[in-house]
């Protein structure tokens, strides 16, 4: 059976395939609610248990968006490594199965070249089982660390063999970061890395980048030169020279020669019109055109990934002639927090309306069906339902904390009518 799961699918792992195949049975899951803790009270932020989120929202290859299918892609890389790929589709092809895959190349260049996890492995594809009203989703963990060659996502839907929609990949941090790393020799180069050290230190700002770096042990007989590369030290001597344009086999990348004269090489250069991509992951050394050293760069400044949406009246709202202007955001921590913020005007006063967040944008169905923490199981005690108090001037404002972190089907965001009969409002969050 396992084998018919991949015939014709050479070349990409199939996460789903390979958690069905590839692994013994779990045991049998218990008829009870995920446990997790709730608490109106902000914790300080903990350890971190997430190193990075990366989301990106599906448009079409242009990168214009898609009038009537819509989806979201989340990638989270843990800290001490493993990954976790979430997907979530709406109105594409109903009842089919699609394809999900990782490309290396951003979504502007057509996501042309698959991801790979290394060149036995090959690529990463999640296969989509999608409904009658063409929702789906799929949430799978990976014991492999996604690295920052993962550039884009591509949805190809049943029946065709090219990407009908791509989402870019971008991370969540600071318009303002850091990364750094320490020279050390290749052992791919033998005697000819021996005695290399030194540092870089990598400026990212807006759509600049600067590199500052000092290198020793250099011999004074041979031509050497730094550039930025593709890949980590440890995946085939840090890849392939970055490119600014990755598909124009010209490119210069960013890179400077070395003139090693007196065995020691400082220097800074930069680019003003570019941000270095998270495909950028070292920085190697070649002598004579061969890599002798390398350094990882570490990145700082990743950030909560906080999704944001703005309230909008549904028909009931303007049946009872109210005005609901507002936001809410779900603010998902590093550390394994998850904040629901809500704060609206205009509802009806002197109520506690409970809230939902839901499975679909505000479009489809308004918002469609509450949001399953576990989506194999169904109650009151299995969904995200931060109610709110109004007071006497319809203000309501709350913020409620969940020790969990939802999947990429946590879209919208919905206020109901007391007896919870009716759709007041809906915001989407993105």
């Amino acid at each position: 059976m396992c084998e018919d799961g991949i015939a014709g699918l050479e070349g990409r792992v199939f996460v789903a395939v390979l958690l069905a195949c590839g692994q013994p049975e779990p045991p049998p899951r218990p008829p009870a609610a995920p446990e997790y803790l709730v608490s109106d009270e902000i914790p300080s932020e903990g350890a971190a248990v997430v190193e990075s989120y990366r989301m990106g929202h599906l448009r079409l290859p242009g990168g214009a968006p898609d009038l009537e299918r819509d989806g979201t892609v989340i990638v989270t890389r843990r800290v001490g490594g493993g990954s976790e790929i979430s997907v979530v589709v709406s109105q594409v092809i109903p009842d089919a199965t699609h394809t999900l895959e990782l490309r290396s190349t951003p979504c502007i260049y057509g996501a042309a070249e698959p991801y790979e996890i290394d060149a036995a492995s090959g690529g990463i594809a999640l296969q989509l089982g999608v409904d009658g009203a063409g929702h789906g989703q799929q949430t799978v963990e990976l014991e492999h660390t996604i690295r920052g060659d993962a550039l884009s996502a591509v949805l190809i839907e049943s029946g065709s063999d090219r990407p009908q929609l791509c989402a870019d990949l971008l991370p969540a941090m600071e318009r303002r970061a850091y990364m750094s790393g320490t020279f050390s020799p290749l052992s791919s180069a033998g005697i000819l890395g021996e005695g290399i050290g030194g540092e870089v230190v990598v400026l990212q700002e807006d759509s600049a980048t600067d590199i500052d770096f000092r290198v020793t042990g250099l011999g004074g007989l041979s031509s050497y030169d730094l550039a930025i590369h593709d890949r980590p030290c440890g995946v085939d001597d840090g890849g392939a020279p970055y490119r600014i344009d990755p598909l124009d086999p010209q490119d210069e990348g960013i890179g400077v020669p070395l003139f090693p004269e007196d065995g020691v090489d400082g220097a800074e250069f930069g680019l003003s019109t570019h941000a270095l991509r998270e495909d950028g992951q070292s920085v190697v050394i070649s002598r004579d055109g061969q890599p002798v050293a390398c350094a990882d760069l570490q990145r700082g400044g990743y950030l909560n990934l906080v999704m944001r949406g703005t309230f909008y009246n549904l028909p009931a709202a303007v049946e009872q002639a109210l005005s609901i202007d507002g936001r809410a955001n779900l603010d998902r921590r590093r550390d394994g927090v998850l904040l629901i913020e809500i704060h609206a005007t205009g509802l009806p006063k002197d109520e506690t309306l409970p809230l939902r967040v839901t499975d679909s944008p505000c479009a489809v169905e308004e918002g469609g069906l509450p949001y399953a923490i576990d989506p194999e199981l169904s109650g009151s005690d299995n969904i995200l339902d931060p109610s709110v108090s109004t007071g006497s001037f319809g203000v309501g404002t709350r913020t409620r904390v969940f020790t969990l972190l939802p999947r990429a089907d946590a879209r919208s965001v919905v206020i109901f009518t007391p007896d919870e009969s009716a759709r007041l409002a809906c915001a989407d969050l993105r």
